[in-house]
């Protein structure tokens, strides 16, 4: 039995007040997973509340949903406590270029909680070499899901060409990396076999938030990836001719002028696999659709990689941060790329410097985005800020007085003092 008692803070204190009792369930929860990897080992790490009470968390993984391996995470059992727990398991002496299914269990006395299925993939101990000529679509190498390949541009119109086989419902996973000390500023194409155009990243390598992408396919097909120097135009993907994609060697039309850049030529790593569902990621970059003295409204690009994630924007005058609001229409599903808004946030100091960012998460981890920073304008003087009400562009601003001025907009005046 346990007596709840309310007291004033002084003896002079009187006043009214609701006190209100609910049951709660004591069962723990996981709230969040991630999982980092190499090709012969996984480190899963987890987050788990175990609600006050002893709790027992394990994992279960196998090639199959029906796992058949079972191991308790370092840490566990968590002794009784009202905080989350972080806990990890290194797995060694996996098999590369091979999909595991895992879930978090945990157990307490009064209930026991499992995780959704998830997924990892080990990539291949070794990558192969690029196979040269490979310089147009009839001598593209094949590679196959799952392969990663080590490649280079050089000379300066260096175009490699790699040849994939997908099926009918695929949703293929591109990664491009630079290798070593590689400087490399390139792009990466896909085509299919009749020259079909599906994809292009533009600026490929030097975007760290460029460096995954997702698309799905709705029938069979094959599919060339051309890796090339980002600013090189002067080639073209040849179109198939018949039905055994015999191809013509492209046209490479001369140079108009030297380009003696350093990033022209270099190495680079290319990986592709079928789709697996995995930690959201957030862009490089947070801008903002409103910035006032006062208030600004932030965006950014972010990728939830196929699970419902949560986004927040987090901003402070220091690289601490401190405040966090959460994105509109949130949660975000999906794996292709999308833009992410917050409200407009208000209580803003005039020109000051907010350090920005996102942090993203979902059943498979956690990433952050962002870490630039924006300052806001000085204080307008003798000026309030009034909203328009309408959605017109903005055209120009004119004063014929001291006292009068006019915003134009593109469909008539916007605001007249």
């Amino acid at each position: 039995t346990y007596y709840i008692r309310a007291a004033g803070s002084n003896s002079g204190s009187v006043g009214t007040y609701l006190l209100e009792l609910s049951r709660t369930s004591l069962k723990p929860n996981v709230v969040s997973t991630s999982v980092s990897v190499t090709p012969t080992t996984a480190t899963i790490t987890t987050v788990v509340d175990p609600n006050s009470l002893q709790t027992t968390v394990r994992l279960d993984y196998g090639l199959t949903t029906s796992y058949g391996t079972s191991l308790q995470f370092i840490g566990s059992p968590i002794a009784p406590t009202q905080q989350r727990q972080t806990l990890t398991r290194t797995l060694t002496g996996l098999a590369d270029n091979s999909d595991f299914n895992f879930r978090i269990v945990a157990v307490n006395n009064v209930d026991s909680v499992l995780s959704q299925n998830m997924t990892f993939h080990t990539p291949r101990a070794t990558a192969l070499a690029e196979a040269e000529p490979n310089d147009s679509a009839h001598l593209a190498q094949e590679i196959v899901l799952g392969y990663s390949v080590n490649g280079s541009i050089l000379p300066l119109n260096d175009v490699d060409y790699y040849k994939v086989h997908v099926v009918a419902g695929d949703t293929v996973e591109f990664f491009a990396t630079r290798r070593g000390t590689s400087e490399f500023y390139g792009r990466i194409q896909v085509y299919d076999s009749a020259g079909q155009y599906t994809y292009e990243d533009q600026s490929y390598f030097p975007r760290s938030d460029s460096l995954h992408s997702i698309i799905s396919f709705g029938d069979p097909r094959t599919l060339y990836i051309r890796s090339l120097y980002s600013s090189n135009y002067n080639t073209s993907f040849p179109g198939a001719v018949n039905d055994e994609e015999i191809l013509p060697t492209p046209q490479i039309m001369p140079l108009s002028a030297v380009q003696t850049a350093s990033q022209d030529t270099g190495e680079y790593r290319l990986f592709v696999r079928r789709f697996i569902p995995s930690a959201p990621e957030g862009y490089s970059y947070v801008g903002y659709n409103s910035l006032f003295s006062d208030a600004m409204q932030l965006n950014s690009t972010i990728q939830a990689n196929g699970l419902p994630t949560d986004v927040n924007f987090e901003y402070g005058p220091t690289q601490s941060y401190g405040t966090q609001v959460s994105a509109l229409n949130g949660p975000f599903t999906g794996y292709w790329r999308q833009g992410a808004n917050s409200s407009l946030i208000t209580g803003l100091q005039p020109n000051t410097t907010y350090y920005v960012r996102t942090f993203l998460t979902n059943s498979a981890g956690s990433s952050y985005g962002g870490g630039n920073t924006i300052t806001t304008p000085p204080a307008p003087e003798g000026w309030t800020r009034q909203i328009s009400g309408t959605d017109y562009f903005l055209r120009g601003i004119a004063f014929p007085s001291e006292s009068i001025g006019f915003v134009v907009g593109s469909g008539s005046t916007i605001r007249k003092t």
